[in-house]
């Protein structure tokens, strides 16, 4: 996927995303990180084709992705936005199968292929036990990953979620995550995720977008980009970086003489 002069605003005055120049690296996890305000779940609305660009282009598989046709796309790429609402009594098996109506009519039966698919995303997701259960019933951490099924029944090779891990405790996030990152290993996917968390970012990603009012100021692996001047300058946050064995990269405020 590449992102060409991209600019977006909702008025005229006022831009939100502004030329921006990257490329989405295929078959890899890609983590939007910056502080709030900076344009994180816009750029990702426009890439999912939720918002169309003022001015510039985005090139998936070759193809222009303002000239395809909703349907196109949802065969595509699926998202999981950050909010979701569906009514209680629905069941999950139910909600899961919503993702094959890029693949056919309402009107068209449900077919072999449509019901495999749907196994296959509760089975990875860990809910076909669940699939009869309404979304009432289901705790936050089950209801994301229904969300997540849905998505995945498409059977899109580009997947985008936006700050899957809201609302979750830190049981339910590292879950979420792991699931995610081992989805995407196994299967190929292309991944491109909101995340607040920075650690969380540098550990669950392959590849790195960091934004600041509108605009990509870093861009590549991890270990590349995250550095203590490289934080201060997005977070404007003091910080130390560090390496261990068992965890890897991570970041740490210094810390403050409080006295």
């Amino acid at each position: 996927m590449e992102i060409k002069e991209l600019s977006f605003s909702y008025h005229r005055n006022k831009k939100l995303l502004e030329q921006l120049n990257l490329t989405i690296p295929m078959g890899c996890t890609t983590a939007i990180i910056g502080p709030n305000g900076s344009g994180k779940s816009t750029l990702l609305g426009v890439l999912a084709a939720n918002y169309t660009p003022s001015s510039g282009s985005i090139i998936l598989d070759g193809r222009e992705l303002a000239r395809l046709k909703p349907r196109e796309i949802a065969r595509k790429l699926a998202v999981v936005h950050q909010q979701n609402t569906a009514p209680g009594d629905l069941t999950v098996e139910k909600l899961a199968s919503f993702g094959r109506l890029p693949h056919r009519s309402l009107l068209v039966p449900e077919r072999e292929e449509d019901r495999e698919a749907v196994d296959w995303a509760l089975a990875c997701t860990d809910m076909q036990d669940k699939r009869l259960k309404p979304l009432a019933e289901l705790s936050g951490g089950e209801r994301q990953r229904v969300w997540l099924a849905l998505a995945l029944a498409q059977r899109t090779p580009v997947l985008f979620l936006d700050e899957p891990t809201t609302y979750l405790d830190i049981f339910y996030q590292y879950e979420m995550l792991d699931l995610i990152r081992r989805l995407g290993r196994e299967h190929g996917l292309t991944v491109v995720m909101v995340l607040h968390d920075m650690n969380q970012a540098i550990h669950y990603s392959d590849h790195l977008i960091a934004m600041k009012a509108g605009q990509v100021v870093l861009e590549g692996p991890p270990e590349e980009v995250i550095t203590a001047d490289s934080v201060k300058a997005v977070y404007g946050v003091d910080v130390v970086v560090k390496r261990e064995p068992e965890t890897g990269l991570y970041i740490v405020p210094k810390r403050k003489d409080l006295n």
